[in-house]
């Protein structure tokens, strides 16, 4: 019988105790997911808890004066339409989200009186801290509410007097270079609209500039300086034009101005709009005419002050002195141009063979804008890597591809005779910026530089981190197994989590298995059992002398791959490798190992049921080998100088953000350190590290790696599927290995 409450009344803990038939503390423990409670109990509160509608009343725990900072952070901006705070919000939420925190978001509109109210409702909350870009910069006691309750502050963008953390740019030297850049240009006036002069931020700037102009060996320079906050900035650019004035050019200290700079010089001026020099977010732009940005990374601010704030958090006492941080600026040149390469003469068409996967769709996206530069045509001939290799072997005279994408794997089966080879200095122009190890491996064919790394890839575990942390799935882990549920760190490991989460082995799962078995494509079962092998080889390295297969790693390999298999959910009908990522997409498994550069479609996770809850780790024992593919120029190509072009463009540093954006995977180092890719591929950010100690030419020089994807397929599809045991089908595979072994 149920307790009977009156309508008017709250269900409390007291109510969920009685009808639970537990005490009070546990009630407390089950409802903030603490203390050492049996999994019958957790679901017994939980089912009281739900059957008297009990809702926490989060603000009175966090009221009470005894009770533990929340795991919150607030986030306090001026405003969020401009995209400069937008970034940095963003860049902040992501971190502090990465890491367990919850964020929430306050404005000020500049109000120091609003301001002011904020910071008194935080540290009413209780919250654990507030990252803030502040108003009242003349005020450094204002967040001693937070601090007096533990919590820390980190100020940001605009430094305030006698605060202690502070993060930002160096916006006088960004101002001494935007001077600079106006006296390159020739300009004799120019106009500078600003934000209010009262904020340190645009104050700095402003002197910067006028720093470098009056410098005695620069050439006089008239420049009109105009502020304005947010109510004035769509008026205060007509000042600029006023009296049949026209400046040579205009710095715009915030990316909000542009439009209302454009308009007034539309209806206030009889002639174009000057040049402008805009602060803008970093990110992609398209060339504007007459428009140069000068870029500062705004979402990478917010990660430096969200990460800043955690460490905080992870200290036991307040650090001493003042810790101030002065981020680098990006600066100009990151636009796209509209047109930067010279176009030919005759019309051109390249063919290019290439394979088939998420990194060709990203190339087949953007391709129509390198046509439109350079007038060079692109067909694509798209093939699944199986095919591949065959057909390159088999191109001759007749072939009339110009240029080939080939899997780094298979680059030792290929002759040089096949392609076109690159100087020295073409070949260090186009691989500058890349991962050196990427370069080493990619690009050799029979010792010729023959190849320029295109994309790359890595295997990584990806999991469902909400239920890796969900309190029931949790405690009924450690019951049955004695152990915590967490990313699990070698195979053992993974093959118990799998059958966790299996449902036909724990009627318990939420889910319906708790991973995926790739029994369509041999290249990605093959792949499986190659990540097995490293993980579980003493040494896997086959360049080094007297180096053997190792029987008993094979054996335990395939011991792993039949434990597993029986808890997978069989993907059968894909041959395209990354296919049982859609089980993962589609909630039908825990975890997945995974390639990089098949990785870009799970950002659907931030759409559907599962709430963006994603976890990512190394794969389990953290060995795994670097893939992906290389350009090369056929012989039999007609114009290697479009070919070069195309290389250029297709492999270039200018290219590389947009391509990795699209769901390609850059070779360019630097990419994997831009906040705005890791913001939406976070797990990028594990990638320079993995690259580095990845297997790559030092197994692959010494296997054929597509005799084995086929002749390896049958033999592990019937041990995933139970169908032959692990040793017998480990003494046919020895066999089959030796078959494909190279340099023997």
């Amino acid at each position: 019988m149920l307790l009977a409450l009156r309508r008017d009344r709250m269900a409390t803990i007291k109510d969920i105790a009685r009808l639970a038939k537990v005490s009070q503390g546990t009630v407390s423990n089950v409802l903030n997911e603490r203390g050492n409670v049996s999994v019958e109990r957790i679901l017994a509160v939980q089912k009281a808890a739900r059957e008297l509608g009990y809702v926490a009343n989060a603000q009175a725990k966090q009221l009470r004066k005894d009770a533990p900072l929340s795991p919150e952070i607030a986030v306090i901006l001026p405003n969020i339409e401009d995209e400069r705070y937008a970034a940095f919000f963003s860049g902040a939420k992501t971190h502090a989200e990465q890491q367990g925190y919850s964020v929430q978001l306050f404005l000020t509109d500049s109000c120091p009186y609003t301001e002011e109210k904020i910071v008194r409702q935080i540290a009413a909350l209780r919250l654990s801290g507030a990252i803030t870009i502040s108003c009242c910069i003349d005020h450094p006691t204002l967040y001693k509410p937070v601090l007096v309750n533990g919590g820390r502050v980190v100020h940001a963008l605009r430094e305030v007097k006698g605060a202690d953390e502070y993060i930002g740019f160096d916006l006088r030297r960004v101002g001494h270079e935007l001077g600079r850049y106006l006296l390159s240009q020739g300009y004799r006036c120019a106009g500078v609209l600003a934000g209010p002069h009262y904020y340190p931020d645009d104050r700095e700037l402003v002197r910067g500039l006028q720093q470098a102009v009056n410098l005695p060996d620069a050439q006089p320079i008239e420049i009109q300086y105009i502020y304005a906050d947010r109510t004035a900035s769509s008026t205060a650019p007509f000042e600029f034009f006023r009296d049949g004035r026209r400046p040579d050019a205009l710095v715009l200290t915030n990316s909000s101005y542009l439009a209302h700079v454009q308009l007034a010089a539309r209806v206030g001026s009889t002639g174009d709009c000057p040049p402008v020099i805009v602060l803008s977010r970093d990110g992609l732009h398209l060339q504007a005419p007459q428009v140069a940005r000068y870029c500062l990374d705004y979402l990478g601010a917010g990660i430096a002050a969200a990460s800043r704030m955690l460490e905080l958090l992870r200290r036991n006492t307040r650090p001493n002195g003042r810790h101030r941080t002065l981020l680098p600026a990006r600066g100009f040149g990151r636009d796209l141009p509209v047109v930067s390469t010279p176009r030919l003469a005759k019309p051109v068409t390249l063919r290019v063979l290439i394979t088939k996967g998420q990194t060709t769709d990203a190339l087949l996206r953007i391709t129509p804008d390198f046509t439109r530069r350079t007038g060079i045509e692109v067909e694509y001939i798209q093939q699944i890597p199986s095919e591949m290799l065959e057909t390159v072997l088999a191109s001759g005279a007749d072939e009339q591809f110009d240029l080939v994408r080939n899997n780094m794997s298979i680059l030792s089966l290929l002759p040089a005779r096949l392609f076109y080879p690159f100087t020295e200095e073409e070949f260090s122009s186009l691989t500058a910026g890349m991962f050196p190890r990427v370069v080493r491996d990619f690009s050799r064919i029979e010792g010729k530089r023959l190849a320029i790394p295109f994309d790359i890839g890595a295997g990584m575990l990806f999991f469902r981190r909400d239920l890796f942390e969900d309190l029931v799935l949790r405690r009924t882990y450690y019951e049955k197994y004695g152990a915590a549920l967490a990313a699990p760190q070698n195979y053992m490991e993974f093959v118990r989590i799998a059958g966790f989460f299996d449902r036909a082995a724990n009627p318990e799962s939420p889910l319906r298995a708790g991973t995926s078995v790739p029994l369509g494509s041999a290249a990605e079962l093959c792949s499986n059992f190659i990540l097995l092998y490293l993980n579980h080889a003493e040494n896997p390295d086959f360049s080094r002398p007297g180096a053997r297969i190792e029987p008993d790693a094979v054996l335990q390999s395939l011991r792993t791959l039949h434990a597993y298999g029986k808890h997978a959910a069989p993907m059968r009908q894909k041959a395209w490798i990354g296919a049982t990522l859609d089980h993962f997409i589609h909630g039908q498994t825990a975890m997945e190992q995974v390639f990089l550069n098949y990785t870009s479609n799970i950002v659907q996770l931030h759409t559907n049921t599962v709430g963006g809850l994603l976890g990512f780790a190394p794969l389990p024992g953290g060995n795994t080998y670097i893939t992906g593919g290389a350009l090369s120029i056929h012989a039999n190509c007609k114009n290697p100088e479009a070919a070069k072009q195309y290389i250029h463009w297709a492999c270039g540093a200018q290219q590389a953000e947009l391509f990795t954006t699209l769901g390609g995977l850059s070779p360019h180092a630097e990419i994997y350190r831009n906040p705005n890719i890791l913001s939406l591929f976070p797990w990028y950010q594990q990638l320079p590290e993995i690259i580095s100690r990845s297997c790559g030419r030092e197994v692959w020089n010494f296997i054929d790696s597509h005799a084995l994807e086929v002749r390896s397929f049958p033999l592990l599809r019937k041990t995933a599927t139970g169908q032959l045991g692990p040793d017998e089908a480990a003494k046919q595979l020895l066999s089959v290995i030796d078959s494909c072994l190279l340099h023997q």
